[in-house]
């Protein structure tokens, strides 16, 4: 490998580069706020959200418990058990059995955002303005996610898909609404504790606002719901 050069990513992953980013936004919520360098040490992200196929492996090798799909569907959802569609429905602790079977880890809330977003600042993975022919989100209609990779036109600039809407994202992060006024300045990994854990990237059912990079949800790492996914990252 020639001076500078990236490393080749793993098979289904791509190459973050070490360096600065902007983090959070100063124009929406109060728990985006303030916008704050962050520096990160390389790493290597899914290019798309895991799938059925992927998590059933870790399934049948015994480290993985099944999807949480005794739940019925409402408001019109649709539960997708294709190969190819996102695994929902799985907990923060079932997300973090899986990427560690697999080798892996769930990124921080900084990764996701730097993976998502890069260093344009950007509130979507490919720019300013959001459509359906970039992402599946509520004014879509389409209610429930789709294959992943079905919005190549949305991907981020490292060349990650499905950063915006299709299934809200488990991160590692204990989550802190005032976090970002205290956050380290390198490789920050979120509280020391807490109660809830971070979801990033909205869903197939939320508005244009909470499909942006820098948007942030949470809820008890115990719970599930449908439109609960993640993927995973790995340092070099």
């Amino acid at each position: 490998m020639s001076q500078g050069a990236a490393p080749a990513a793993p098979p289904g992953m791509v190459y973050v580069e070490a360096g600065p980013f902007n983090m959070g936004s100063d124009l929406y919520q109060r728990d985006e706020q303030p916008i704050h360098q962050v520096t990160l040490d390389a790493f290597f992200i899914d290019i798309t959200e895991v799938t059925n196929a992927d998590y059933a492996k870790c399934q049948r090798s015994g480290k993985c418990h099944s999807p949480h799909r005794n739940k019925k569907a409402t408001r019109g959802e649709s539960i997708q058990t294709g190969p190819n569609y996102p695994v929902v429905a799985i907990t923060w602790f079932d997300a973090q059995g899986y990427c560690k079977w697999a080798g892996k880890r769930l990124p921080t809330e900084a990764e996701w955002e730097k993976a998502a977003r890069g260093t344009t600042g950007n509130p979507y993975p490919w720019g300013k303005e959001i459509d359906c022919k970039h992402a599946n989100y509520n004014r879509c209609e389409v209610n429930h996610p789709q294959p992943v990779g079905s919005y190549p036109d949305g991907k981020s600039p490292y060349g990650a898909l499905d950063m915006a809407g299709n299934v809200m994202e488990w991160v590692s992060d204990w989550y802190d609404s005032q976090y970002y006024s205290k956050s380290p300045a390198r490789n920050p990994t979120g509280p020391d504790d807490g109660v809830k854990k971070a979801l990033r990237g909205g869903s197939y059912d939320y508005t244009f606002s909470s499909v942006r990079t820098s948007f942030r949800f949470a809820d008890l790492p115990r719970n599930w719901d449908l439109k609960y996914g993640f993927r995973c990252v790995k340092s070099p």
